[in-house]
């Protein structure tokens, strides 16, 4: 079942793997609930190809982002966010993240058939986000801004490497064909 996109589901998807439950935590689980919900709403897509028999339709699918250590490390280390403290914080937000989205689309090439594509999305959105929600929470300062780099930037490698598929619904033709498909987050 996807992740709904309504605040509050992400941070608690965050603390439910967390062994941290302090306010602190809390705060950065929010931020990133909230700016989750804003750049997925706002400014991301899946732009993929439709193929089946030609007509016009919806498309339906889901983006599976999987969790991956090497990204979230990677973004942490390369901030300068250094230490034995930064797993306990980087693996319950690279946990809280995955998942499956749903997404939706019209595909006007494509009446019946199948997609597969790719995310798109642009990482500074996600990280000036992450700055002002951690900001929202009391969370300022230099290390506010190097916490917000390495969330945004983990974060978005889940997203660009998640596998996008789906099924698209609609009136149908006797040809058949393949053609561009836009989705949005459900």
């Amino acid at each position: 079942m996807p992740i709904p996109l309504v605040v509050g589901a992400i941070s608690s998807s965050i603390m439910s793997v967390s062994t941290s439950k302090t306010p602190h935590l809390v705060s950065i689980a929010n931020a990133v609930d909230l700016s989750l919900n804003e750049w997925l709403r706002s400014s991301c897509t899946v732009q993929g190809t439709g193929a089946g028999i030609v007509g016009g339709g919806t498309g339906s699918g889901v983006l599976t982002v999987f969790p991956n250590p090497f990204y979230m490390e990677s973004a942490f280390k390369g901030n300068g966010l250094l230490g034995g403290l930064s797993p306990s914080l980087w693996l319950p937000i690279m946990f809280g993240v995955s998942g499956v989205y749903g997404l939706s689309g019209p595909s006007v090439i494509v009446g019946v058939g199948l997609f597969s594509g790719g995310f798109v999305g642009d990482v500074n959105l996600l990280v000036s986000s992450i700055l002002r929600n951690l900001g929202v929470m009391g969370i300022i300062g230099q290390n506010a801004i190097n916490l917000a780099s390495a969330l945004g930037q983990g974060i978005y490698a889940h997203f660009q490497s998640g596998l996008v598929v789906g099924a698209i619904v609609g009136s149908v033709s006797l040809a058949v064909s393949t053609g561009p498909i836009v989705c949005s987050f459900t």
